[in-house]
């Protein structure tokens, strides 16, 4: 068998496997280095596979038919791979559409990466009005009032931390966020500020708006250790 048709064989298996494995684990489909790793290697066979063709053109007639065999070869190689080409696309797509929509602020970014440096000298009042600026930038980003609820929690100053704490939770979308923000304000006041009530009463919204989603039973086990509520024992 002509290295062209070993070549061609390899990049339609590996297509086969790629997809399989993109369909089994969905994580992938949206994860940088597992999509950058497919399209890099799709590309150097798709590459390897026209040099092999194209090394045995000698005359004219030659080159006619190594143009159809590199167009059909590479029509085949695409076919195999459209599927993890189509997630690498789209997730182009969505980091373009999130940039232009200023859902990746570059700007806020940089303001990031300030502010860390402010926190890692102990500059806590640069680091907050770096945080605070981000977050009057974009207001219903969550990121910067996290980043505040932690700082100010961390250096004691506790009803700042659990405005910011309430402002995350309020700002949070989608299932998981939501309840990861709510169980995250309750340890805080149960821990940090010893409001048991408080927490039991952050517990009970999860269970009534997800009462069987996997944080519900965290949520339960947090109440029952706070004597809480026996309607959300059940």
């Amino acid at each position: 068998m002509d290295a062209p048709m070993v070549i061609l064989m390899i990049a339609c298996g590996f297509g086969v496997v790629a997809s399989v494995i993109f369909h089994l684990h969905a994580g992938l489909q949206t994860n940088f280095w597992a999509l950058a790793a497919h399209l890099c290697v799709f590309l150097w066979l798709s590459f390897r596979y026209v040099v092999a063709v194209g090394s045995s053109v000698s005359d004219p007639v030659a080159l006619i038919v190594a143009l159809i065999l590199v167009i059909a070869g590479l029509a085949f190689i695409l076919a195999f791979n459209a599927a993890p080409l189509y997630h690498t696309a789209e997730f182009c797509l969505d980091i373009l559409f999130k940039t232009a929509s200023g859902d990746i602020d570059i700007e806020t970014a940089k303001s990031y990466d300030k502010a860390e440096a402010a926190e890692a000298r102990h500059d806590w009042p640069a680091a907050l009005a770096l945080y605070h600026e981000a977050a009057e930038k974009n207001e219903a980003d969550r990121e910067p009032h996290r980043r505040m609820a932690e700082l100010l929690l961390r250096i004691g100053e506790l009803d700042d931390a659990l405005t910011e704490f309430r402002a995350v939770a309020e700002l949070s979308q989608g299932e998981d966020e939501w309840c990861m923000a709510r169980l995250r304000l309750g340890e805080v006041l149960e821990e940090n500020a010893g409001d048991a009530a408080g927490a039991v009463a952050v517990y009970e919204d999860i269970i009534r708006r997800h009462p069987r989603g996997r944080h519900a039973d965290h949520a339960r086990r947090r109440i029952a250790a706070l004597g809480g509520s026996a309607s959300t024992q059940k």
